[in-house]
């Protein structure tokens, strides 16, 4: 039952309480706000609202900002308010009001500081459109606040964009990458800047020549990407194919290794790559044409003769787990 708003309050109001009081009158906005009030109930509360919102004691517009901030029927100066506000009061308020439009929301993220951005870019089902603002102007606690949040919209554009905003920065790429909801072109240019930074660092630590770190940072990259690829989604596994047979990384261990997965997803589109075939001609090779079918296939892509027995056990097993062993449930998973 809400402790509803009185007269009383609005009078203990105007002989200027203590501000354990205020915070107290102030606890009881929230609730009552969003009843069916009388005209003249709606007008006092909201008049109480708005001299709350403007109290010279940070504890009280707080605890007015928790109190509010799940209301529907906050008056929208009210809110505007509280968002201005100094961090303790409008970072718990931003986190969670849903009295703006995506597009207020985003000129608000353009226009307040560091903590209150924070606070935006946790909140549930953030709207692509902030996204965008917030990895536009955020700082780097921003970015990982907003790439931490699984519900957040992030486009391609917007990942590009945080990309080149923290190029240097190997704890947020570290991040990103175990997002696990990039796409798959992106995920595959994070590996490669990963690596790299790992392999700056090794050589830097331990005073070792280029020459001696490269080769082997080069190869644990491509193994990282072979390892990514087999368990890709299946809805990103042909953008990913394409985009590593552009930098010469489509080779037959990859096709391999995504079939020994049970990717048969990433293995059909990196094989119609490599065979310039229609994806659609190998999907019904690689299901329904059997021993010869697959061999055929493997011949046409340049799969060397020491790697077929590999490939066809591979695929035989994956088919009898349905394609896509690594996705009983629509995630991705490692090896069986």
């Amino acid at each position: 039952m809400v402790d509803r708003l009185s007269f009383r309050d609005v009078e203990l109001l105007s002989r200027e309480p203590t501000a354990d009081s205020r915070a107290q009158i102030a606890a009881k906005l929230g609730p009552l706000l969003d009843e069916d009030l009388s005209a003249t109930e709606r007008w006092i509360a909201e008049a109480v609202a708005r001299r709350l919102a403007e109290d010279v004691v940070e504890l009280v517009r707080q605890a007015l900002a928790v109190s509010v901030r799940t209301s529907h029927q906050l008056p929208k100066d009210v809110a505007l308010s509280l968002a201005y506000d100094v961090d303790a009061v409008a970072v718990p308020f931003l986190e969670v009001t849903e009295v703006f439009s995506d597009q207020e929301l985003g000129r608000i993220a353009k226009a307040v500081n560091h903590g209150a951005r924070c606070a935006i870019a946790r909140r549930s089902g953030l709207p692509a459109v902030v996204a965008r603002d917030l990895a536009d102007r955020g700082s780097l606690q921003v970015l990982q606040a907003l790439v931490a949040n699984e519900t957040a919209k992030l486009e391609e554009n917007v990942i590009v964009e945080m990309l080149q905003r923290i190029k240097t920065d190997a704890s947020l790429l570290e991040q990103m990458a175990e997002a696990g909801v990039l796409p798959s072109s992106i995920a595959r240019d994070l590996i490669v800047r990963v690596s790299a930074r790992i392999g700056d660092s090794i050589a830097r630590r331990f005073d070792l020549p280029e020459d001696m770190v490269r080769p082997l940072m080069d190869s644990a990259r491509s193994e990282a990407i072979r390892r990514y690829a087999a368990v890709t989604d299946p809805d990103e596994a042909r953008v990913l194919a394409h985009e590593m047979h552009r930098h010469g990384e489509l080779d037959a261990f990859t096709v391999l290794n995504a079939a020994q997965f049970g990717n048969l997803a990433f293995f059909e589109a990196s094989m119609a790559i490599r065979a310039d075939l229609p994806l659609e001609n190998v999907t019904l090779l690689v299901r329904h044409g059997g021993r010869n079918g697959i061999l055929g296939l493997c011949k046409k892509a340049h799969i060397p003769n020491l790697l077929l027995e590999d490939i066809l056990a591979a695929v035989g097993n994956a088919l009898k787990m349905g394609g896509m062993r690594n996705y009983p449930s629509g995630g991705s998973a490692g090896p069986h």
